[in-house]
């Protein structure tokens, strides 16, 4: 079977639904931001009044700005007969034209307005494990295509949904198979990949990610099921450092389904790793990883790229080259995670004094030694390395912090004025939605 395409397919649709999320969460807190504006002087009029209920002569949700409208602009006009009624009016009404100052509607269009961001944060949450569901289902479904004997030998088809079906036997195998999905999904997350073991004897070292991971998959379920209240099968699901008690509420936060997004990643790359066993494209699918891996480098997702780069090391047979890469890259994935200090010794120990100069640049960068970083770019600017890879190599991300690098620049100016894109970046438009 072949799981490369699938591995890039996969990540793929997981970062388009972060940069998704990305925008519209942006959005949505602008949009809050400037419509919550015009309901300020009502809701402080509801505080107030949600005060008098309390008996609170200074209403303690209140803040001072709120306060300070009430004392100056609000007149309460007190009725000894009716203590529930209160009767009040503005001092100066023409200065609030522009507000809502009913303070029932203020109140529920604001609760509302706060609620756009939990919705928006529930269905992304409720969306990325569909994403996480489909691609084990594509994985199964392939698994059952190479492997029918292992999966389908003992399997029956009812008489009912047999007599449905046309005498073509494609027709009646996919039948088959995609009944075998269906059941196979209802399934809960462990077995799935209890069955690929079993199956296979294959391995996936799911290490703290895969107990991250099965937190966010069970809250996807109390979200759709239960409102977003812990009950007993997000308790038994969930590993120890996540139980709660039963009826506490777990609303994913914008930070939460940040490191959602890295941990079903990871769980993802991990999957495919566990299945190359079964691959007839493993140096496809070791050369998509380092690319995806590289990419996320790039936008700066060092807890997924260090793991790609520490996992790449799993796989035989690669050149010297490749595993050096593979090792500057799980270190400046570890440095801009964890600081200089987390490397600092293994890249003091790196012997370079062999290597081209291009390989060797890893050594100083790592070790944020910028003036010598310089001394090797003017060596092979233009020959073994491009201004493109010299303004965008994460390798160099300190150097171009810092004022060597401005020095370089302005040396080689009439080089960093020239903006350039290789073609094998591009894909065809016509191979595009656009």
């Amino acid at each position: 079977m072949r799981i490369a395409g699938l591995l890039e397919h996969a990540l793929r649709d997981i970062d388009t639904l972060e940069e998704y999320y990305s925008e519209q969460y942006e959005s949505t807190v602008r949009h809050v931001k400037k419509e919550r504006e015009k309901y300020k002087y009502g809701l402080a009029i509801y505080k107030y009044l949600c005060g008098r209920l309390h008996e609170e002569e200074k209403p303690h949700c209140m803040s001072k700005l709120e306060e300070q409208f009430i004392a100056e602009e609000v007149e309460i006009i007190e009725d000894k007969q009716d203590k529930k009624n209160v009767q009040y009016k503005l001092r100066s009404p023409e200065k609030y034209e522009k507000y809502e100052l009913d303070p029932i509607i203020a109140d529920r269009k604001v609760v509302s307005l706060l609620e756009q961001s939990e919705i928006l944060n529930d269905s992304v949450l409720i969306m990325l494990q569909i994403k996480y569901e489909n691609i084990i289902s594509e994985i199964y479904k392939e698994l059952l295509k190479a492997f029918p004997d292992a999966y389908l030998k003992e399997k029956s088809i009812a008489y009912s949904k047999l007599m449905s079906l046309n005498s073509d036997i494609g027709e009646i195998k996919n039948a088959f198979i995609e009944s075998e999905i269906d059941e196979f999904m209802r399934r809960p997350l462990k077995e799935w990949y209890e069955v690929f073991e079993q199956k296979h004897k294959l391995h996936f070292e799911f290490g703290d990610e895969f107990d991250q991971f099965k937190e966010i998959y069970y809250r996807r379920n109390i979200v759709v099921h239960n409102k977003g209240i812990a009950n007993s099968s997000y308790i038994e699901g969930v590993s120890e450092r996540f139980k709660c008690d039963i009826g506490t509420r777990l609303s994913p936060t914008e930070s939460y389904l940040n490191n959602a997004f890295d941990s079903t990643r990871i769980v993802l790359v991990e999957t495919f790793l566990g299945i190359t066993k079964l691959a007839v494209d493993v140096e496809n699918v070791i050369n998509k990883l380092f690319l995806i891996g590289y990419d996320y480098m790039q936008k700066e997702k060092w807890i997924v790229s260090k793991y790609i780069f520490r996992a790449l090391d799993r796989f035989k047979g690669q050149s010297e080259a490749d595993k050096w890469c593979n090792t500057v890259n799980f270190y400046v994935s570890c440095k801009n995670l964890e600081g200089i200090d987390s490397i600092r010794k293994e890249a003091e120990n790196m012997d370079t004094s062999l290597m081209k100069p291009r390989l060797a640049i890893a050594k100083p960068a790592l070790l944020n030694d910028n003036g010598m970083v310089s001394s090797i770019l003017e060596k092979i600017i233009g020959s073994d390395i491009s201004v493109n890879e010299i303004k965008t190599w994460p390798l160099l991300l300190q150097y171009r912090e810092s004022e060597d690098y401005k020095d370089f620049i302005y040396k080689h100016s009439d080089l960093f004025e020239i903006e350039s894109c290789s073609t094998d970046d591009i894909a065809c438009l016509s191979e595009q939605k656009v």
